[in-house]
């Protein structure tokens, strides 16, 4: 989205809302397919069923197994929460936004008619 360079009439220098919403929710997406398919490996790990095996060397696979799934079920959780957090962000800075043009209308606005009473 392009957003006005001409900030002035507001009395900024330049967008004071930086961003682009759609950029937001792609990469939101993004973290949420991650976040599925780290899920889905965390889950296809714990389907491996080796109960009627008793080697030692199977118990300490098995040991290295839980551990990765503790640590992909980590991974999840933060991806997860990165990706809801981008997904709740990027809806508001989309409306922030046009408040933003909003209210950059109207100063400009103003700034033409307080011009124009000057010249009248």
């Amino acid at each position: 989205m392009t957003r006005p360079q001409d900030w002035s009439a507001l009395g900024w220098g330049s967008d004071p809302v930086p961003g682009d919403p759609g950029t937001v929710a792609t990469v939101a997406g993004k973290y949420r397919t991650t976040a599925d398919a780290v899920s889905q490996a965390s889950a296809n790990l714990a389907r491996l069923d080796m109960s009627e095996n008793k080697s030692l060397g199977l118990a300490t696979v098995l040991d290295q197994i839980k551990a990765v799934r503790t640590q992909l079920d980590d991974v999840e959780s933060r991806v997860d929460g990165a990706s809801a957090a981008l997904e709740y962000y990027g809806p508001r800075l989309g409306e922030a936004q046009q408040l933003s043009l909003e209210a950059l209308s109207e100063a400009e606005a103003a700034r033409q008619a307080a011009r124009a009473s000057q010249t009248a």
